[in-house]
């Protein structure tokens, strides 16, 4: 152990080694750095990251006295960074054993702090006497000479120091167990490192030296970080014999066995989530991104696998995170700035920064404060959150793809009220949306036959028809697919324009008072994202037509369907339909009595008007105020 002014700067535990001879180990390294050839360049004459794997090839003795006291080595070497090549280590792997040792680490970068000086050596001097003193840790509060009490002051010019950065890691989604929490650790970078734009949400691969601080709470351990591997944006490698499993897989007729298999039905909302976890093609033009990411949203009655479909896909999905609108505050879905308790202030990533190149779940979306909905405006469109507080300015990426869930604003879904009555967030945030769902609980015999038959064989693993997939080769097939950019070829092309001009030309063939939200630019590029995310599925290079076809359905079964639900029922406008509806419920209420039971076939050919009884009976059904009998053919007046 070396030791200074009483305090452990290095330790190598239960080491026996001879102390290291500093100049010689200088001069070695130089040799190193100008003797090393590949193909007879030497690389490392003008530059300043050095392979580990290159130095223990060149010189094991050195590459031996480098592991067996990393952090002095690098403090004797100065300005050079170092990086590895050995496997990972966990952070949840991180122990006593590895201290003061060399290791690799990948993860996910969650909170930054500014960029401060720290010194290294001091060089003090008294007041009353002038005695000098160098230390490298605490400013003696009295002078050996007997001065006053604090006599010291700090000579900037002779003192050395350098820029250090504070990270908050947390672990890689890929080294995650299943249902475990992820586990974070504390780096630090010094000097050149502190360049690098680390932002929260920026995947890292970096080799460091595990260390262990002091502190008046215990020990606090700390990864010092000397050398950070460039270009690591989660790219992926395959095998041939992966590539080829993949393209002999067709995923789009096995999707209803892939995406949620433990659900009955909903089969447009599965087409949908596989779209949204493949996504369309992110383009830069003149400078400007063009989203290529897929938002979804879910409304709808509770107890209809909203929150089960989430849970699902953030599972199945490479990169996600699950969060509830409930519990979520502005600062927690986009990013806010912390200051510690040592007064610094760190920048830290929300939900959706740390889920950027992936997909963001959130449930319980009407839950939200209305501040912190208009918070994601920014990042669900433009995918970036702009930070300006404390004197950090920066932008942040937040390029995933949104699933969100919420429940009408009643309770349950009122088909007699317009979306916009059901739902309590404005169409600011749903034009942000690509595929709109209203899902509806519907009383219906056969539908509930069969989901009871579905819900009975998997509570008692009765085996669902169809192959088990596994979910890593999911994500594998999600990851390889998301690796390719379609195109669109002439005749795709030309079906998205025809669609697009019939939809507007039929929304000006309506009145004013009937045109309200059909279809704009925004959703033409919605269509075109999910035709590219049905190529990408297909691992299809170019769009074609059926790829096409295949988004329009889906568009027009989800946002169109809601849009034309909150003006048309039955074929006629909502209001006038609302309003008859409405006194067809007063006049049965008025004829039937608490307790009285009547024939719905004898209240339709007493009033008359068989679909506006019809349609009065399931409104009132909904209200509480009639109960259904006979397997629906009588009703009931309720109290």
């Amino acid at each position: 152990m070396s030791y200074q002014d009483n305090t452990v700067t290095s330790a190598d535990l239960l080491s026996s080694d001879v102390p290291m001879d500093k100049e010689e180990v200088k001069k070695q390294f130089q040799v190193f750095l100008s003797s090393f050839s590949i193909n007879n360049q030497y690389i490392y004459r003008n530059r300043k990251t050095v392979q580990l794997a290159h130095l223990a090839v060149f010189d094991q003795a050195l590459y031996n006295k480098f592991l067996a006291r990393p952090r002095e080595f690098v403090d004797l070497v100065d300005g050079y960074e170092f990086v590895s090549e050995k496997s990972f280590d966990l952070i949840r792997s991180l122990d006593a054993s590895k201290a003061n040792r060399i290791v690799r680490v990948r993860g996910i970068v969650t909170s930054v702090s500014n960029v401060h000086a720290k010194p290294l050596t001091l060089y003090l001097t008294c007041k009353s006497c002038l005695v000098v003193k160098e230390v490298v840790d605490v400013i003696p509060r009295s002078c050996p000479n007997g001065c006053m009490f604090e006599p010291f002051i700090i000579v900037p010019e002779k003192s050395r120091v350098v820029d250090t950065q504070s990270l908050k890691v947390q672990e890689d989604f890929d080294d995650v167990p299943s249902n475990e929490i992820p586990r974070h650790c504390t780096a630090v970078v010094n000097n050149a490192l502190c360049s690098c734009e680390l932002v929260p949400g920026s995947n890292i691969v970096f080799t460091g030296i595990l260390l262990v601080k002091s502190s008046r709470t215990g020990s606090i351990p700390f990864i010092r970080i000397i050398g950070i591997e460039k270009d690591v944006a989660k790219q992926k490698s395959f095998t041939e014999e992966e590539i080829h499993r993949f393209k002999s897989f067709h995923f789009f007729d096995n999707l209803q066995k892939i995406i949620a298999p433990n659900i009955a039905g909903h089969d447009d909302v599965k087409k949908a989530i596989a779209c949204l976890l493949f996504g369309g093609t992110r383009r830069v033009k003149n400078g400007v991104a063009l989203r290529g990411d897929i938002n979804v949203l879910l409304l709808g009655d509770p107890g209809v696998a909203k929150s089960q479909m989430l849970k699902f896909t953030s599972q199945i999905a490479p990169i996600s995170v699950y969060t509830s609108g409930k519990g979520s505050s502005a600062a927690g879905l986009t990013a806010t700035v912390v200051r510690s308790s040592t007064g610094e202030y760190t920048l830290e990533g929300g939900a959706l920064v740390l889920s950027d190149m992936g997909v963001c779940c959130i449930d319980e979306f009407d839950k939200m404060d209305e501040f912190d909905r208009v918070a994601i405006h920014e990042a669900m469109e433009q995918q970036t959150v702009s930070i300006a507080k404390a004197g950090i300015t920066t932008v942040l990426n937040t390029r995933a793809a949104v699933l969100a869930a919420a429940n009408p604003k009643f309770g349950r879904y009122d088909d007699l009220k317009a979306p916009a009555e059901n739902i309590e967030f404005g169409s600011t945030i749903l034009s942000r949306f690509d595929c709109i769902f209203i899902l509806k609980d519907e009383k219906r015999m056969d539908r509930d036959i069969a989901l009871a038959k579905h819900i009975l064989d998997v509570n008692t693993n009765v085996s669902i028809d169809g192959t088990q997939y596994d979910t890593e080769f999911i994500k594998r097939y999600i990851t390889y697919a998301k690796s390719i950019s379609p195109e669109l070829d002439a005749q795709a092309k030309l079906r998205i324009k025809n669609f697009y001009i019939k939809a507007r030309q039929a929304v000006h063939s309506h009145s004013k008072k009937e045109c309200s939200i059909p279809i704009t630019v925004r959703q033409l590029e919605a269509v075109i994202r999910i035709s590219e995310a049905f190529a990408r599925m297909s691992l299809s290079t170019r769009v074609l037509p059926e790829h096409v076809d295949e988004a329009i359905h889906l568009f027009r079964v989800s946002t169109m369907n809601a849009v034309n639900d909150g003006h048309y029922l039955d074929g006629m406008l909502r209001s006038d339909v609302m309003s008859k509806v409405r006194t067809m419920a007063d006049r049965i209420l008025k004829m039937l009595s608490i307790g009285n039971a009547h024939s719905i076939a004898a209240l339709a050919e007493h009033f008359g008007e068989k679909d506006v009884v019809g349609q009065a009976v399931t409104y009132l059904v909904r209200k509480d105020k009639l109960a259904l009998r006979d397997r629906g053919r009588v009703v009931i007046r309720m109290p």
